[in-house]
């Protein structure tokens, strides 16, 4: 055994008590991406997409109803929630940390610039 697996905190071994081995391993991974600000980032570009609380509704080009569109919305949509929900259960302030950060997430970061103009002065 490492020194790390008989070292663990006594938070972990509350949540494999509380959720289960497996669970614990993935809420572990989902909270090392929410401490991460590129990785939470993208987690946030990938919900995102997902709309995990938006409307799954698809319509053809006559604007008639699309149930076969809306039934892969609708599990994408399903995944998302699922992802959102382990944020809930982990760590409800990072939900809120999302809603903050997703208000930026079409805007350029103000680091694009410094890396742009470095670029350009490389070249």
């Amino acid at each position: 055994m490492s020194t790390q697996q008989t070292n663990k905190p006594a938070a972990n071994k509350k949540r494999e008590v509380q959720f289960g081995y497996r669970e614990a391993r993935r809420h572990e991974a989902l909270q090392a991406i929410l401490t991460d600000p590129i990785a939470r980032r993208y987690l946030w570009e990938l919900l995102s997409k997902m709309v995990p609380l938006g409307d799954s509704r698809a319509f053809d080009p006559q604007g008639a109803y699309d149930t076969h569109r809306t039934a892969g919305r609708e599990a994408v949509k399903e995944f998302g929630a699922a992802i959102v929900n382990d944020i809930l259960k982990i760590n409800p302030e990072a939900f809120l940390l999302y809603v903050k950060e997703s208000k930026y997430l079409d805007k350029k970061e103000p680091q694009d610039d410094e890396v742009a103009a470095q670029n350009t002065d490389e070249s």
